[in-house]
């Protein structure tokens, strides 16, 4: 794959929202994807902030989704917390499915801010272009998250150990593409104004390794 301005290693990048708008993280790896995938997970339904479906505010849902790949590490949290979980976890399956099927979901209209809707687009425009391959099973913890007001921050250790990676040129190591440590990103979310237990993910930034 194509090294970008972001990759400390191969060619990989991390996406990271500084401050509302796009932004690489030098230290820190991360994945993209192609349309190309021997096999395409169906969709599982996304709630949007008027419509969360069996969710109900203040109570954790375990998004783990074993045919598209992706696990949780689910925590006992209630309120505005077990809400911001819900919003991060939500965020982190259509990334995933975004990197395994190459196509980004019209979900993130509803949950990203504008400046992570159209990194996203570039991650698949640029996959397409690698010819880039994503499977295997994507592991993420979501902790510390704190709640002030209409603004919340939590953190993820993203685990990529158990992914697949190639390219045109055929398969690639986590070792090659600076991925077999987890990493530890922090997320900065806002309250929705007009959905109860709704929350926008709006900025991140690399901690380093988790």
């Amino acid at each position: 794959m194509r090294r970008t301005q972001a990759a400390g290693a191969a060619g990989l990048a991390v996406v990271l929202l500084v401050g509302g708008c796009t932004a690489h993280d030098p230290d820190l790896p991360g994945l993209t994807a192609s349309p190309t995938t021997e096999s395409t997970p169906t969709a599982t339904p996304t709630p949007t902030p008027t419509s969360t479906g069996s969710r109900i505010a203040g109570t954790v849902v375990d998004l783990s989704d074993a045919e598209l790949g992706i696990v949780f590490d689910v925590p006992d949290l209630s309120g505005d917390e077990a809400d911001v979980y819900n919003w991060i976890a939500t965020y982190e399956v259509e990334y995933w499915r975004m990197l395994v099927t190459g196509e980004v979901s019209p979900s993130f209209s509803v949950f990203a801010s504008p400046e992570t809707q159209a990194e996203m687009e570039r991650i698949a425009a640029s996959n397409a272009a690698d010819e880039a391959r994503i499977g295997g099973v994507y592991r993420v913890t979501i902790g510390e998250i704190r709640v002030d007001g209409d603004t919340a921050v939590g953190t993820t250790c993203d685990d990529y150990r158990d992914v697949t990676l190639a390219d045109s040129t055929g398969p690639l190591t986590l070792e090659e593409e600076g991925m077999d440590v987890p990493i530890l990103i922090e997320i900065t979310l806002s309250r929705h104004p007009l959905a109860e237990g709704a929350w926008i993910v709006g900025s991140m930034r690399g901690l380093g390794s988790c």
